[in-house]
């Protein structure tokens, strides 16, 4: 499986974002036993277009969100559309958790 990262430069997600900054979130994502590799990128379509997988797959809060642009590519090239349906690990769903904690 390879990763696609949103480059820190990239992340839009409001200030002091990202939480972890690229190496980190590099690193936590390769000591992943079924990561085979990561790469950086400023989009979802920058991915497709570098890797050209069999499967693009995303977090089920996406399943409403592909880009139409994503879409379109991965309808030419034949890429499969999936979404996970584990849990979702978001850093602004923890940010929100513990600012509630502290207030």
């Amino acid at each position: 499986m390879i990763v696609a990262i949103t480059d820190d430069d990239y992340v839009n997600k409001g200030p002091y974002r990202p939480v972890f900054q690229i190496k980190k979130r590099i690193h936590m994502l390769e000591a992943l036993r079924c990561v085979d590799a990561t790469i950086v990128v400023k989009d979802s379509l920058q991915a497709l277009k570098e890797v050209v997988p069999s499967i693009f797959c995303k977090g089920m809060e996406y399943a409403d969100k592909i880009l139409p642009e994503d879409r379109a590519f991965c309808e030419e090239k034949g890429i499969v559309i999936l979404f996970t349906t584990e849990p979702s690990w978001s850093s602004t769903d923890l940010l929100r958790y513990y600012e509630s904690q502290l207030g």
